[in-house]
């Protein structure tokens, strides 16, 4: 026998596998389904219901949450930032963060208010243009939630949302 030239020969060679089990989870609707948190299942449902406005508004240059902002203030006028968001019951920063990007875009003003600490904010011409360019996009979000959820169903949905936002206001 020659010697071998290949330090494999020489060599023992050990392989290790792993076998892995397949877990099938629940589908997300049985997840969603589970929940026993109050919060989990709003916030998930908030969360599904933005994506199919928000894949809707797209196209229109503006988000869901933007466009509440701007129809919050043509509907009800000029407001100081903190009414506003108690009125969309959001976090000062979040709201702080929210109208400057309006601003930016020009779809609001921000004046100072009565006080230093108080800035008025207003919807501009552009704003209400825009929400004018989204309309068509929200209505095919509308009709998407209409066509996707009994009728019965989404009537008691929209008539407790605001019953529960302002149960959780209170708590």
């Amino acid at each position: 026998m020659g010697v071998s030239k290949n330090r494999l020969d020489k060599l023992d060679i050990v392989a290790y596998t792993t076998t892995v089990k397949q877990v099938s989870l629940p589908s997300p609707t049985e997840a969603f389904r589970a929940l026993p948190c109050y919060c989990g299942r709003v916030l998930l449902t908030a969360r599904a219901i933005t994506r199919l406005y928000n894949d809707e508004l797209r196209s229109a240059g503006i988000e869901a949450t933007q466009l509440l902002s701007l129809q919050m203030i043509a509907d009800l006028g000029p407001m100081t930032q903190n009414q506003l968001g108690e009125r969309m019951a959001a976090e000062k920063t979040t709201i702080s963060r929210n109208v400057k990007l309006l601003e930016k875009r020009r779809w609001l003003t921000v004046e100072p208010g009565q006080d230093r600490r108080c800035r008025l904010v207003s919807l501009t011409a552009a704003g209400r243009r825009q929400i004018e360019k989204a309309r068509p996009h929200w209505e095919r979000a509308q009709q998407r939630m209409r066509a996707a959820m009994p009728q019965p169903q989404l009537t008691a949905l929209y008539e407790l949302l605001p019953t529960a936002a302002d149960a959780a206001l209170r708590a």
